[in-house]
């Protein structure tokens, strides 16, 4: 078994086994060659399911019992096929005693290429499939699923994109999908939502995930492709039973925003975390994290990161003790597998890095699901540099509890990794007619700012652009009596929000 590593503030401490008991954290199929992959578990077993990259027409299902050790596996193979999981994909569900996977399937014709969507419902002994299809939507060009959830054990949902080679190029024209389906895989709906731009402007919508509330509603985050950066992410809200899209909003920065991920809060708001950048070219890579309410309004948010460096988070949870959980990999020298846990009110707990074995070699965590105990177990890839063949891939499996830990008994403590960056202003008076002052807590230096104002319904009723110099800003609208949010930006950047209400 290989010991793996928890940092805090980039100082190493090496967990001591004296005393202490390690987790799972073993890796396995050794020539696998896989770097992405989803997860899954029930009572007793793990579950991963990948594409191998060796054998691209090749996809392999693993059972894993809580000691690390291979119990059985499935290979499906698809001749003159490739298959694709992407690189976020979270489609791996345990419902109802069956295991329910969707991934993505190109048929390779001698002229055309024909994707679909496979759906299939799989024994939990992985003694084989007990049912498959192949779902299409005629017309368009390509059909890419990304992750799925159940949202009721006889009912599920799928979300990806669909996409049109378009324009004298022939790029790819992106949309939305989002599909509902029985567990014996018959459509219930389906909806293509597209974003707004020009055909020969942007790629388009895809999904990332799904986040389902208790008032019929259905939230899928995601991030739009563009031709060339940058980026921009979005999230809107679906009607559960129909399929009916509610809104839609989207957000953007000037260097570039991508990978949005939303929770639920459980008391009509939602969690997110999003990624976005500093320095062009996907430079500086930094976070946020806050609440949006149920019409995409952004209620509070902080940001957090490291200069130099760059986290990729691959999902978004709520833990069980009510704080939230996100891994993935960070970026700075290397490629490190990462865990950030925040609270609520996105205050910092912790962030973690894990080594595998030696930190110059790279690894990143893919999937990640929380168990009954609290603990977390990760699925991540790992290239092996320190032993032959060089800059093999491996697939390994990571358990660590609560606060971190891959051991039990280390007793590290809860350590802050971030310091959070904030910008505080009020509102005076409020309630108004129409006449108020926006107040900052620290003098503004001369610069530029941008104040929006949305209504209750989602709607943008005001967009202005400000000159600030000193500690204070006088405001005048025309706006019917009612409640607003406003948005204090500056360079295409989110400073901070604050509820306005007009008498």
């Amino acid at each position: 078994m290989k010991t793996l590593f928890r940092i805090f503030l980039f100082v190493s401490f090496s967990l001591q086994m004296t005393g202490q008991t390690p987790y799972l954290n073993e890796r396995y199929h050794y020539k696998l060659g896989a770097l992405h992959g989803s997860l899954a578990f029930s009572d007793s077993s793990y579950f991963t399911g990948v594409r191998d990259n060796d054998e691209p027409s090749l996809y392999r299902y693993t059972r894993i019992n809580n000691l690390g050790i291979i119990l059985d596996s499935l290979n499906v193979s698809y001749p003159d096929s490739t298959v694709s999981t992407g690189f976020f994909c979270k489609c791996l569900n345990v419902n109802q005693d069956h295991l329910y996977n969707a991934y993505t399937k190109v048929e390779n014709g001698v002229l055309t290429r024909t994707w679909s969507i496979v759906l299939s419902k799989i024994h939990l002994d992985l003694s084989d499939t007990i049912e498959t299809k192949d779902f299409t939507l005629p017309g368009y060009d390509f059909l890419y699923v990304t992750a799925s959830s159940f949202d009721s054990d006889s009912t599920f949902l799928i979300t990806g994109s669909v996409g049109r080679l378009v324009g004298p190029d022939s790029i790819f024209k992106e949309e939305l999908l989002l599909a509902k389906f029985d567990t014996s895989f018959n459509l219930i709906w389906h909806t293509v939502m597209q974003d707004g731009k020009p055909w020969d402007e942007a790629y388009g919508f895809y999904g990332l995930d799904i986040t389902v509330d208790k008032n019929d509603g259905i939230l899928v985050a995601g991030s739009s492709d563009f031709e060339s950066s940058p980026y921009s992410t979005f999230v809107a809200r679906f009607d559960s039973r129909t399929g009916d899209s509610l809104w839609c909003r989207e957000f953007s920065h000037v260097n570039g925003v991508g990978l949005m991920y939303c929770a639920n809060r459980f008391d009509g708001n939602y969690q997110f975390l999003q990624r976005f950048y500093e320095k062009l070219n996907l430079g500086d890579g930094y976070s946020k994290i806050g609440v949006i309410d149920t019409l995409g309004n952004i209620l509070v948010e902080k940001s957090f990161g490291t200069k130099g460096g760059r986290s990729y988070f691959s999902d978004l949870i709520q833990t069980l003790d009510g704080n939230y959980y996100a891994a993935g990999s960070y970026f700075g020298n290397g490629e490190i597998a990462t865990g950030f846990k925040f609270s609520p009110q996105l205050d910092s707990i912790w962030q973690a890095f894990y080594l595998y074995e030696h930190p110059f070699e790279r690894s990143r965590i893919d999937a990640f699901r929380q168990k009954p105990n609290g603990h977390i177990i990760h699925m991540g890839s790992h290239v092996d540099r320190s032993n032959p063949p060089s800059y093999s891939f491996h697939t390994w499996l990571l358990e660590t509890d609560e606060n971190g830990c891959d051991t039990s008994g280390c007793n590290l403590g809860n350590e802050y990794k971030f310091t959070f960056e904030s910008f505080d202003f009020s509102i005076s008076p409020n309630p108004n007619q129409g006449a108020f002052k926006i107040e900052f807590k620290e003098q503004i230096i001369g610069d530029k700012y941008h104040l929006e104002i949305w209504d209750m319904f989602g709607r943008r009723v005001g967009n202005k652009a400000y000159w600030i110099d000193g500690n204070s800003l006088d405001i005048k609208v025309n706006l019917p009596n009612g409640v607003y949010q406003t948005i204090l930006i500056k360079n295409g950047n989110v400073l901070g929000t604050k509820k306005l209400v007009l008498d």
